[in-house]
């Protein structure tokens, strides 16, 4: 499948809440091939959400497995939040944003619900680094940025020294 261009800040698109799959059909299909697809092509890229593509559909994919070990591809459908705990404060990036980094307070463990991609609904505990980047992915359908949840503009946004891409 084609990669496709990333959305950046200030697009309003990146502001809107993504709309429920209510089927896994030939659509969401491509969908899902396209975020992998270009999650791939950013060298060290984690996560991706549809709406950073353009989409308007909840719809994410994770892949913490370069630098992980024993982790895997996480295509998520309508993913939730369900728990969350031990947070800390991190370092955070994100593609639509490319030249900054910021400080962000984020859970080290989240259980999430999501369904996947043959329409079962999967109930996952992640923690470290899959956790954040999959409440990173949730905010992203929720309208939401890494930024607003910086504490301090003053002390906690970086410029970042180079670019993704």
């Amino acid at each position: 499948m084609p990669i496709q261009s990333v959305i950046e800040y200030p697009n309003p698109i990146l502001r809107n809440l993504s709309e429920p799959v209510e089927s896994i059909n030939d659509s969401c299909l491509k969908l899902i091939l396209d975020l992998k697809d270009t999650m791939f092509s950013f060298p060290g890229c984690v996560g991706l959400a549809a709406n950073q593509i353009g989409s308007k559909e909840r719809v994410a994919v994770v892949d913490v497995s370069s630098k992980i070990e024993g982790s895997e591809l996480r295509v998520l459908i309508n993913p939730r939040i369900l728990h969350q705990s031990k947070h800390k404060i991190l370092r955070e990036g994100c593609l639509s944003i490319q030249n900054l980094t910021a400080n962000v307070k984020r859970a080290e463990q989240v259980e999430i619900e999501y369904m996947d991609v043959s329409g079962e609904i999967i109930k996952y505990q992640a923690q470290g680094l899959e956790a954040i980047c999959i409440q990173h992915e949730i905010d992203h359908l929720d309208g939401n940025l890494f930024i607003d949840h910086v504490i301090s503009a003053k002390t906690d946004i970086f410029r970042r020294k180079r670019y993704l891409h």
